[in-house]
């Protein structure tokens, strides 16, 4: 019985697994654990490379776009260039299509120009029209020209319109109307009318008034493209700008902000032929500067003989007094225009007027006359004649 029980005992442990066993199976082999680990980090790490990746991957696709437009490439521009990079600039402060430009490439231009932002400014504020006018490239122009906006100014204030007239392009300049360009659009306070004028430019003045330009628009400073064609000397514009012009009269007679009268400029600079336009379209020949100068005044002191006598059949008035008293006669005699003087006195000039300095052309052997003279007559035609 006891012998039994022992050999049971012995049996049933010898079915128990031993604790070596255990140790050897159940407890995790760090050989496993190690890369159990990392299968978990795996897909983590693998998500911030892709992220590292496509952040780097954008970063150079858009320098590798300005590299190709830069290049000329229109194949790899193609391949890389997504929609949004058109509103993209450079670190020169260009868009693709600017760069472009600037490069005078005109079939990247072209390419580029179908779906860029085409009114988009660059980071010195150019429009692609203002900036193609300003590199000059025509075919770039007309390919810009197609859908960007022919009067849209760049930051500086300039309309492509008033850049062409610098240029003196007229094909150009009318190319921007027939697009849609403002005639009578000021640039930085100047009219494109008085651009033309200060060109001395008559095709461009012609251009101008034929597409609806006003002869007339004041700038902002208030001077208008006769006053400045005026003081030029620029005749035959000046003929055009009042023979076009809706009110000639008012024109001939403006004045400027000192009270400076047209007609007395272009006597006091010399310049017959435009007073006698002036006086042809209605200036007044007794219209007033500051100085209370009439054009007879400034033609007398000057000794301008043809002048005064046209002057005189235009009605000036022989005896009108300047702010200081002084008459033409007065004014005409004291310069050594003496034969001058004589004239006035014969048209009704009172030689015996003083002005305010105390002096009179009787003072310089001046004196009344009547046209029954014979002698007079024959020096008043002489003098006349010269």
């Amino acid at each position: 019985m006891r012998l039994t029980l022992v050999l049971f005992t012995l049996a049933a442990a010898a079915c128990l697994p031993q604790a070596g066993f255990y140790a050897q199976t159940d407890a995790p082999d760090a050989a496993v654990v190690a890369p159990a680990a990392a299968v978990a980090e795996a897909p983590i790490e693998k998500e911030n490379d892709k992220r590292k990746k496509r952040k780097y991957s954008e970063e150079d696709r858009v320098t590798d776009l300005f590299a190709a437009v830069q290049a000329g490439d229109t194949a790899k521009v193609a391949d890389l260039i997504d929609p949004m990079d058109y509103y993209k600039l450079n670190e020169a402060g260009e868009s693709a299509l600017t760069l472009a430009i600037q490069n005078g490439d005109a079939p990247m231009t072209y390419f580029l120009e179908e779906k860029a932002v085409i009114n988009l400014k660059n980071g010195a504020g150019e429009t692609p029209l203002t900036l193609a006018i300003k590199k000059g490239n025509d075919e770039i122009i007309q390919i810009i020209l197609q859908r960007a906006k022919a009067g849209l100014k760049n930051d500086a204030g300039e309309a492509p319109l008033m850049l062409a007239l610098e240029k003196g392009d007229l094909l150009l300049a009318q190319s921007l109307i027939d697009n849609g360009a403002d005639v009578n659009r000021k640039t930085n306070g100047a009219t494109p009318m008085s651009k033309a004028v200060s060109a001395n430019n008559v095709k461009a003045v012609a251009m101008l008034i034929r597409n609806g330009a006003d002869p007339s628009q004041a700038n902002d400073d208030g001077d208008i493209p006769l006053y400045i064609a005026v003081r030029n000397g620029y005749n035959v514009i000046a003929g055009i700008l009042l023979y076009k012009s809706n009110k000639p009269d008012k024109d001939a007679n403006w004045k400027t902000d000192m009270g400076e009268t047209l007609l007395n400029i272009a006597i006091d600079k010399e310049y017959e032929q435009i007073a006698r336009i002036l006086l042809d379209f209605g200036a007044d020949p007794n219209l007033e500067d500051f100085m209370e100068n009439t054009s007879l005044n400034i033609a007398s002191e000057k000794g301008q003989t043809e002048m005064v006598m046209l002057l005189l059949d235009q009605g000036a008035d022989p005896n009108h007094a300047n702010i200081m008293g002084g008459t033409p006669v007065t004014a005409a005699a004291q310069n050594g225009h003496l034969d001058l003087a004589q004239t006035l006195a014969a048209h009704g000039a009172n030689p015996g007027r003083r002005n305010f300095e105390g002096f009179a052309a009787a003072d310089f052997g001046i004196s009344e006359a009547s046209m029954t003279d014979p002698m007079l007559i024959n020096e008043v035609l002489d003098a006349t004649q010269q």
